[in-house]
């Protein structure tokens, strides 16, 4: 059992996708929680390891996945795997995504496409 407490939430800046705050990135738990809040258009980019869910808990989303437009709704996940270019197009003015990563996000993994 691990538990992961509010006070180990860390806020954190990806190359491609800016501020966000880390839930959980623990060497002891195979997936990291990342919340993005407000989250605007992001530089396009893959992971060479890392397969992302996103989970949007509020607002929409318009995202480009290996060259496909997808509209995300509240509710709405996503599933993308490693090697697919991903960016967020546009998105809603209040907007919440929780990614979950798998193996956990390092910035190593994230490259420019």
């Amino acid at each position: 059992m691990k538990i992961i407490k509010q006070s180990n939430y860390k806020e954190v800046t990806s190359n491609t996708c800016g501020k966000l705050v880390e839930l959980c990135n623990d060497s002891d738990v195979p997936i990291s929680i990342t919340k993005a809040e407000n989250l605007k258009s992001t530089i396009k980019h893959k992971h060479h390891d890392s397969t992302e869910i996103y989970w949007v808990t509020q607002g929409e989303l318009e995202l480009e996945v290996a060259d496909k437009t997808v509209k995300l709704e509240q509710g709405d996940i996503i599933s993308i795997q490693p090697g697919e270019s991903h960016k967020v197009i546009s998105s809603s003015e209040n907007n919440t995504v929780i990614v979950l990563s798998t193996p956990p996000w390092s910035p190593e993994d994230e490259v420019l496409d």
